[in-house]
């Protein structure tokens, strides 16, 4: 079965354009939703390409990599995100099977008592015949936001890192501040 919709537009400076919608069965992925742009390449002939394929098991795969809106004036609240350092060593980086499918990545659990603002709820559901069953409820972890805490962790060792540089460079000329510097970096750090 396969259901196709074409919309023609004006898109970004082409003449003509237009999106496709094409919900699917193939043999790999079950069913999936393919969004196609079309546009004039120069010549009498259209260009179509595929923009973004959404697939049964949830795979995805666009041509270009996505954009968030994150300009300042966009934001109200902006507060610095605090230490991460410690809370990043404390989550476990895993590689699992989910749906069949071979993947690594994060636990929501352990995300969610350090950066709750990553973590949100989905019930779970499946079809049997035409029944819709619901599984549960579980929990799904927004990896993007998991970003600015790996920046922030990085930026905490860069830190740490140039003040024992800092430390070391002291200890060739002077031992007695080495120690009184490496003892003020353990009180700050650890």
């Amino acid at each position: 079965v396969s259901q196709s919709r074409y919309f023609n537009g004006v898109m970004h400076g082409y003449s003509r354009g237009g999106l496709e919608i094409v919900n699917k069965r193939d043999g790999r992925y079950g069913y999936f939703l393919n969004l196609t742009f079309s546009r004039s390449n120069g010549t009498s002939t259209d260009h179509r390409e595929s923009g973004l394929r959404i697939n049964a098991d949830g795979s995805t795969w666009m041509i270009a990599q996505p954009s968030f809106g994150s300009d300042i004036h966009l934001k109200s609240n902006i507060t610095p995100l605090g230490k991460a350092r410690d809370n990043l060593r404390t989550l476990r980086t895993v590689t699992f099977k989910m749906d069949g499918l071979d993947q690594m990545g994060l636990i929501a659990q352990d995300v969610a008592p350090h950066w709750p603002v990553a973590v949100s709820t989905f019930d779970k559901e499946h079809y049997e015949g035409d029944k819709l069953v619901k599984d549960g409820t579980f929990l799904s972890l927004n990896y993007t936001s998991m970003i600015a805490p790996a920046i922030k962790g990085i930026n905490e060792n860069s830190d740490i890192l140039d003040a024992v540089v800092s430390a070391l460079e002291s200890a060739l000329s002077d031992p007695e501040e080495a120690k009184v510097k490496l003892a003020a970096l353990r009180k700050k750090f650890y």
